[in-house]
Order: structure tokens, then C-alpha cells, then sequence
């Protein structure tokens, strides 16, 4: 958080009850909310559309199960490392639109995506696994 944006959460807080530690808790949530639900609902929705695409090229019933999972397994791996490079793009200019300054220096470090990419990746991989298994159970459905 810049210094102008310290002064002002001060300010804020001596105008009102509020604890100015609350204010900048509540500002840094609401920044890490705005820059990973955008990507995170893009993904997510890309996700149970390629899921669905690999349980159809790789039916149960023609190939078993192990085709459709080795391709599940590679195809999660390699979107989750794309979503993490999206989604950094994605930080890096919200953050640059909401400083007006496209100079980001020491700011990249201190940017929620940028702070918590192992679990990105993780979670990328997850719902992606989640999107197979919904995927694979339609497909049953539908075949038997």
C-alpha cells in the first residue's frame, strides 16, 4: 500500500469508529477479490468445457478410464500453469489502473496473486480435477 493510501486510510479511520488496521484489512481483501474472481470464473467455466471435451474424445465406455485421466492429468497441469500466468497479467494491470502508473518495480511483490502462487497452481489443478470426475459421471449417465 502506497503512503498516499496509508494517509487516507489514517484519515478515514480519525473521521470514523473504525480502527484504521480494519479499513486496510477490508481495502487488501477487496483488492484480492477483484483481481482473481474474474480469472478465477473464466477458469472455471474453461475448465468443465475442456473436461468435457477430453471424457468425449476418451469415452469410458470405448477406452476405459485410464485414457480419459492421463489426459485429464496433463491438460490440468498445463492450464493450472496458464491460469497462474493469466491471472498475474491480470493483477498486474488492475494494479496498473488503479495507480495510473504502468511502472510496477517493487509493487509486483506485494501483489495478492503474486504472494500465493503455489496455491493458485493447486487450486487450478483441483477444480479442474473436480470438472473430469462431474464430467466422467455425466458420461456414464449418458451411456448407461
Amino acid at each position: 500500500m502506497s503512503g498516499v493510501d496509508a494517509t487516507v486510510i489514517d484519515a478515514i479511520g480519525v473521521g470514523t469508529i473504525e480502527d484504521p488496521q480494519r479499513i486496510r484489512s477490508r481495502l487488501s481483501r477487496f483488492q484480492a477479490e477483484k483481481q482473481t474472481l474474474p480469472v478465477a470464473l473464466l477458469y472455471c467455466f474453461g475448465a468443465f468445457a475442456v473436461a468435457r471435451v477430453i471424457w468425449r474424445r476418451y469415452p469410458e465406455a470405448e477406452n476405459g478410464w485410464i485414457p480419459g485421466a492421463a489426459m485429464g492429468l496433463f491438460v490440468s497441469l498445463a492450464l493450472a500453469v496458464g491460469v497462474l500466468m493469466v491471472g498475474e497479467l491480470w493483477c498486474w494491470n488492475v494494479e496498473t489502473m488503479r495507480v495510473g502508473n504502468s511502472h510496477m518495480s517493487y509493487r509486483v511483490n506485494r501483489l495478492w496473486w503474486a504472494r500465493h502462487r503455489f496455491e493458485l497452481f493447486a487450486s487450478g489443478a483441483i477444480v479442474f480435477w473436480l470438472a473430469g470426475v462431474k464430467e466422467l459421471r455425466a458420461d456414464r449417465r449418458r451411456v448407461g
